[in-house]
């Protein structure tokens, strides 16, 4: 059995890509990345450290 593979799903425009994490993190700070970044409906954001999981909030307010 093979080891589980974490992927980050990137979007240009409309298109939309999975990659491995340490794949994603290189091309997302690449200063001049074509436009690559973390899609919508992806629940992680990128962080000094690498990708961070963004947990769900209950209750109907927003962080905006």
């Amino acid at each position: 059995m093979g080891a589980k593979v974490s992927t980050v799903r990137l979007q240009v425009g409309d298109r939309i890509e999975v990659f491995g994490v340490e794949h994603a993190e290189r091309l997302l700070r690449m200063p001049n990345n074509g436009g690559w970044r973390i899609a919508d409906d992806e629940n992680k954001e990128l962080t000094e450290n690498g990708f961070r999981t963004i947990r769900n909030r209950k209750g109907g307010t927003s962080a905006e």
